[in-house]
């Protein structure tokens, strides 16, 4: 018999969060790895560590490459490309990277023959396809950073390619991992809540994330990157097809600017929170509030290891990255922000 809408939210905890079913213990913290659990169907653990190169050691790059410092019997990264001295060299030292496999570019990777078993393609949005073609072609398996691409031909170009030469192209939609979802589709399919007639999935963007990555951050000009539909939104794109377990025949897409406009902005704000802006205290979107008091997503700035060091930042004159742009001035170069962006 189907559970009841009631019996469901309280099975899942959602009321509370987060209870996880079956094999999953109550409290789990849903960053553990699934390969913790012995009866897990979607992990095998392989013979001997998977050797792997990571293309952009960026955050992405390190969080991937960092699963290769907790589990070593799986994953062995043992080569490096990253145009950013610092970064390369961090990143080095961490895996204890051979000198001789360490690279500037991931074009210089493609020169050598193959000398490990996988790639992790973690490098910028519009960077994916170059370095996953030629990754195929080298006879690698590939962890592919999402999305795949920002442009469908491209797309269809790596799936045929993946086809052609039996590689694993593995993107990476996590949400697919995570116990929560896990066993959310496995109640869908199995019928316990009943037949399923429609979805609601919400995509709660914190203010502060939004902030952070689609105004002031990489994914400010979709023409850089990718657009947010794109850069976010593919994660539940694909959680809905993989839930629904059935083709999309359509996609509507709408999205608008409302709120955040110059005519909107607060009295005394100014284009960057430490030109003088007069509600800079009180404002949730305060640069000087998130990086500096709080000292939050302090991960994307290359900063010095030492947190002494660190602190010497607030008297660094004038640079675009600590004297970030107004969110509700509505500055933001390359593209206007969409407040709202309904599928």
């Amino acid at each position: 018999m189907p559970l009841s809408r009631r019996k469901l939210l309280k099975t899942l905890g959602a009321a509370g969060s987060a209870a996880f079913l079956g094999r999953f213990p109550e409290g789990l913290d849903t960053r553990t790895p699934l390969s913790v659990f012995d009866d897990n169907p979607y992990f095998q653990k392989p013979d001997r560590a998977v050797t792997a190169i990571t293309l952009g050691a960026g955050n992405r790059g390190n969080v991937y490459g960092d699963y290769a410092l907790s589990y070593p019997d799986e994953l062995d990264i043992i080569g490096v490309a990253e145009p950013v001295a610092l970064r390369n060299e961090r990143y080095t030292q961490k895996h204890r990277i051979a000198a001789e496999n360490r690279f500037n570019t991931w074009e210089d990777v493609f020169k050598r023959p193959k000398f490990a078993d996988a790639v992790l393609i973690t490098t910028p949005d519009n960077l994916h396809y170059g370095p996953c073609m030629a990754a195929l072609k080298a006879g690698y398996d590939i962890l592919l950073e999402k999305p795949i691409s920002p442009s469908e031909q491209e797309c269809r170009d790596i799936l045929n390619l993946a086809k052609k030469t039996g590689r694993v192209v593995a993107v990476c939609h996590v949400l697919r991992y995570a116990p929560y979802f896990v066993k959310l589709r496995e109640m869908i399919h199995s019928g316990a809540i009943g037949e399923l007639v429609s979805f609601q999935h919400l995509e709660p963007i914190e203010h502060i994330h939004m902030s952070h990555s689609y105004v002031r951050g990489n994914w400010h000009d979709k023409k850089a990157t990718t657009p947010i539909i794109l850069a976010k939104s593919c994660h539940d794109l694909d959680i809905l097809r993989w839930m629904v377990g059935k083709p999309c025949k359509q996609i509507v897409a709408m999205g608008s600017l409302k709120w955040f406009r110059k005519e909107n902005a607060p009295e005394g704000s100014t284009a960057r929170c430490m030109d003088g802006c007069a509600v800079e205290g009180r404002c949730p979107y305060s640069a000087m509030d998130i990086y500096y008091r709080k000292r939050s997503r302090l991960y994307v700035f290359d900063l010095p290891e030492e947190k002494e060091k660190q602190e010497t930042l607030s008297s660094v004159p004038a640079h675009h990255k600590l004297r970030p742009l107004c969110v509700p001035n509505g500055q933001q170069p390359g593209r206007p922000l969409r407040q709202h962006h309904g599928i």
